[in-house]
């Protein structure tokens, strides 16, 4: 009651205060640092499994398949790519951006499920074992 009786009792009090702010709130506005489009990176989980011995179709049925189903079951899940290689796999998870990032435009296909088996790949690369943990 007290902020309304002194507005209605002293209007030239709440117009130049209201001014006042309009005029703090334009100069902070302006020195304001906006970047269209900030550099933001995708969100993208990768996991590599070892699978020593195993041909690269049994990684694919033993190991890929299986992640696979599990990861495109979250949700925000925007691509799921694997490589399977003589004893080892990646597959990569790429997560919605939510309008806040743009991923390369061959990235932009929904859910889908892309195996190499052995080619290299635009997501990942032929996995060096040295420095996994044996």
């Amino acid at each position: 009651m007290i902020i309304s009786d002194t507005a209605i009792k002293r209007p030239v009090l709440t117009v130049v205060a209201m001014v006042i702010l309009v005029v703090f709130g334009i100069f902070a506005l302006s020195k304001l640092e906006v970047d269209e489009f900030p550099a933001i990176d995708a969100p993208v989980v990768t996991v590599l499994v070892p699978y020593p011995g195993a041909a690269p179709d049994q990684v694919e049925r033993d190991v890929v398949e299986p992640l696979e189903e599990q990861f495109t079951a979250l949700s925000g899940i925007d691509k799921v790519q694997s490589t399977s290689v003589d004893g080892f796999a990646t597959i990569t998870a790429i997560f919605l951006c939510a309008g806040i990032c743009r991923p390369p435009s061959s990235t932009r296909s929904s859910r889908s499920s892309t195996r190499t088996h052995g080619r290299s790949s635009p997501w990942s690369s032929r996995p060096r074992p040295s420095p996994l943990p044996s």
